[in-house]
């Protein structure tokens, strides 16, 4: 299913199939990096995904987010690229 790109924005929040940190695909929540300008049918969309799981140390481009502590809870989150279909 394709997105309509009407709805898609930059700092909107989006579910999207990317690679975790271990390499795994997941549907997860993401937040639309690319600038409006830059969200095209022909581009590459730059999220950055929202995860509770992450390594005791984590890596250099991991951002802590605010968080709720009621869920869902999320607090870390890292950059990826994901493409649309």
């Amino acid at each position: 299913m394709s997105a309509d790109l009407s709805e898609i924005r930059c700092g909107r929040i989006v579910r999207a199939i990317v690679r975790d940190m271990r390499g795994y695909r997941k549907r997860l929540p993401a937040i639309v990096v690319s600038s409006d300008a830059e969200i095209t049918a022909d581009e590459p969309l730059v999220l950055m995904a929202i995860t509770t799981t992450y390594p005791d140390q984590p890596a250099a481009d991991v951002v802590e987010l605010l968080w709720n502590p009621e869920p869902p809870g999320y607090r870390r989150a890292w950059l990826v690229e994901a493409l649309r279909s």
